[in-house]
């Protein structure tokens, strides 16, 4: 397992509560949670698969206790900031085992970066893994091949006392099962010049019936698939680890 090369996700880490605040993702965490537990009974424990900073996990109810997972150790360093009391566990969602079972699994965005049917494979099969029979499992993947749109772009990025950030993405060229997303950070400290910084990202892009396939054949029973009503419709896949 080698952490990832982004500086995104390396050097650049500790900018994330200004690319995304963690006081953002409350409702999110609520909905998500509600979601798991429409299907899996009351969640206690939970899996949170590419974890990243742990702003969503930082808004969990007292009696859940989660396992935080991501392959990038800045990211965990943030997360563990925000989650002291949640575990921490640097891997890779394609190959974890750790020895336990969990009530629910949950992969947000994540899960973009895999690019290959072999890898989606391989996190789906991790998730599966990791859940009691009965446990639910929610995969949030950005964007579809039926919904993606070319060209599309975001803006995000805050202010604090002292220091600045912004955040554009560029989402484009969609080809073989990926598509690139380029990454412009302009980042500023005091009253400093701006410091600005290009990534290109590839992202993984699949259909609804290659996502069903996927899960139906690592041991899911597949709910309803629903959105989250933002601009573009990002799925929601809900699925059950059959008994």
């Amino acid at each position: 397992m080698q952490p990832p090369t982004h500086r995104l996700y390396g050097d650049l880490a500790t900018w994330w509560p200004l690319l995304s605040p963690p006081e953002g993702h409350a409702e999110a965490a609520a909905l998500h949670l509600q979601l798991l537990e429409d299907v899996a009974g009351q969640v206690t424990t939970l899996l949170e698969l590419g974890s990243g900073g742990g702003s969503l996990a930082s808004h969990l109810p007292d009696r859940v206790l989660a396992t935080l997972v991501d392959i990038s150790p800045q990211m965990i360093t943030q997360s563990k900031k925000l989650n002291a009391r949640h575990r921490h566990h640097q891997d890779d969602v394609r190959s974890l085992r750790l020895p336990a079972r969990f009530d629910a699994v949950l992969m947000h965005d994540a899960v973009m970066y895999m690019t290959s049917a072999e890898d989606l494979q391989a996190a789906i099969m991790t998730a599966a893994h990791h859940l009691r029979p009965g446990g639910a499992a929610l995969f949030l993947p950005d964007v579809v091949a039926e919904t993606f749109e070319d060209g599309h772009t975001l803006v995000g990025g805050f202010d604090h006392p002292g220091c600045a950030a912004r955040l554009t993405e560029w989402h484009h060229s969609p080809h073989d099962h990926r598509y690139v997303v380029d990454f412009s950070l302009m980042l500023r400290e005091g009253s400093g010049p701006t410091q600005c910084i290009h990534e290109s990202h590839q992202m993984g892009l699949f259909s609804f019936a290659e996502w069903t396939e996927m899960l139906t054949a690592a041991g899911f029973d597949l709910m309803e698939t629903v959105t989250d009503g933002t601009v573009i419709s990002s799925p929601i896949f809900r699925v059950r680890r059959r008994p």
